[in-house]
């Protein structure tokens, strides 16, 4: 229990010292996830909120709150495409402890990544993805498909939802 208030006052002090809509580039160690099942971009939204309930059963089963919020995966080039009006996981994940082991896990790569801090609700971070994306078109870079979104201000500690800030990362390399 210390372990998770101690991470998530770490996520709030994280958010306190950014500023929403502008692109940092930060280098980022793996970091050990559990993925929920795919979902397709064609699904429902009851589908879609079928695997995040039976997400949120297996990371409560196992014990993997650690004060980190579950987080989504978007292919964010698709949800750009897409006349979609708010954000599509593709996957639920969940972030672990790195002292967990005999586990089977999934990981975001280390490497650089280009990060921006959304304002609103989670379905409207697809708004701020073009901050990225014209980012890499002006420093001649690539773009990982998947944008990895991660809630530092979510409904545990602001009753407003127009005040989360989700932090969203899109891992980048240089053109040749």
């Amino acid at each position: 229990m210390i372990h998770m208030t101690e991470t998530k006052c770490q996520l709030i002090t994280k958010a306190n010292q950014i500023m929403t809509n502008m692109v940092y580039v930060e280098y980022r160690d793996e970091i050990k996830i559990i993925k929920s099942e795919h979902i397709s971009f064609n699904s429902n939204e009851i589908t879609q909120y079928k695997i995040l309930g039976e997400h949120i059963k297996y990371r409560r089963k196992q014990n993997h709150s650690l004060g980190h919020a579950i987080s989504g995966m978007v292919e964010w080039k698709k949800m750009l495409a897409s006349d979609r009006k708010k954000t599509f996981y593709q996957y639920y994940y969940t972030i672990l402890d790195n002292q967990l082991e005999n586990e089977n896990y999934d990981t975001i790569p280390s490497g650089n990544y280009l990060v921006v801090y959304h304002k609103g609700t989670y379905e409207t971070s697809y708004q701020s993805y073009h901050l990225f994306l014209d980012y890499a078109k002006k420093n001649h870079l690539i773009l990982d498909d998947i944008a990895y979104d991660e809630s530092l201000i979510d409904e545990l500690t602001e009753a407003n939802p127009q005040n989360y800030i989700t932090q969203i990362s899109v891992k980048f390399k240089k053109e040749l």
